[in-house]
Formats: C-alpha cells, sequence, structure tokens
C-alpha cells in the first residue's frame, strides 16, 4: 500500500516537473499593443501592434551605410525597418509604403526611399485576406539622430478620428 502511493505521489512530482519545463520553453508571449482611448498606442520592437484590419511586428532596425549597392548622402545614414504586415480581416488590403513613416525630435519625418530592390517595400501592395508580407522599409536620416518612431496612421471606416501607433526604437 505505502509502495503504491510512494509510486503514485513520484509519478505526479515527475509529470508536474515535466509539464513546468514545457512551460518554460514554451518562450513569452507577443506583447500586443492597441489604440486606446486616445486613438494611440506606443509599442516597442518586436510587440504587436494591433488595428482591426492589420496586424504589424516592427522585428528589425538597424542603421546602414549602404543597401543594395546604394549610398546615402554625405552626413546622413540608411536606416532600415524590417516590418511584417499581418491581414486579419476577411478582405483583401491595399497598402502604400507610405504608410510607415519614420519620425524623430518634434517634427522631423521621412518617408520610405522608392523601391530598388525586390525585399524594399513596394510603393503599392496589397496583402490578401489571413496573409502576411515582410518588407525593408529604407530610410534616409541624418547620421546625427538616434532616437526614432515609425508610425502608422489607420483610419478605421466609419471612424471621425485616425488611430496613430507608434514603435520606438534607438540606434
Amino acid at each position: 500500500m505505502e509502495a503504491d502511493l510512494l509510486k503514485k505521489t513520484i509519478t505526479i512530482l515527475m509529470l508536474l516537473c515535466f509539464t513546468f519545463m514545457l512551460a518554460a520553453c514554451g518562450g513569452e508571449e507577443p506583447n500586443i499593443v492597441s489604440a486606446g482611448e486616445d486613438n494611440t498606442a506606443t509599442g516597442q520592437k518586436g510587440d504587436v501592434m494591433r488595428t482591426p484590419q492589420i496586424d504589424f511586428v516592427v522585428s528589425e532596425v538597424r542603421a546602414l551605410s549602404k543597401f543594395a549597392d546604394q549610398r546615402p548622402i554625405d552626413g546622413d545614414k540608411y536606416i532600415d525597418v524590417l516590418i511584417s504586415i499581418t491581414n486579419t480581416s476577411d478582405v483583401d488590403i491595399e497598402m502604400h509604403d507610405v504608410d510607415f513613416q519614420l519620425q524623430w525630435g518634434a517634427a522631423g519625418f521621412a518617408d520610405p526611399m522608392v523601391a530598388y530592390d525586390e525585399r524594399m517595400a513596394p510603393f503599392d501592395f496589397a496583402v490578401a485576406a489571413g496573409e502576411t508580407v515582410e518588407y525593408h522599409f529604407i530610410y534616409s536620416v541624418s547620421a546625427q539622430i538616434t532616437q526614432f518612431k515609425i508610425c502608422y496612421l489607420h483610419k478605421p471606416v466609419g471612424e471621425e478620428r485616425p488611430q496613430l501607433l507608434y514603435v520606438e526604437f534607438s540606434l
């Protein structure tokens, strides 16, 4: 009787340990950020930025001295922002590269460069319902700037005010 109880206790403890090990291996859930009452939201690199139609994630940011054999003008650098966009709606969505603007300071901003490489976001592109696309958005900015944010402006159908979603980062 005692031996059976001991075996059951050891088995339960082993199952609990195994369950905790599996939970630890699962990794962290992504941080999901949506616009609040003021129609704005700010996230960080790796956060899932959620709108009613799309989720987007800024997965990588880096400063570059060149991209695809192109170099910025003297005193500037390229900022390469890798963004994945998932259409969470049930209709295809038409998007534009300028939907994602780079901002800094009180009033500085830049639109992405015109695509000259297949990895770059084209001027306009469709994202089919349920599809995820990933593009490099390349911006040319002063080499002195180190604090940035990507701004995505979304105007939900039927809403008066647009949503502004920001992803902040430093380089």
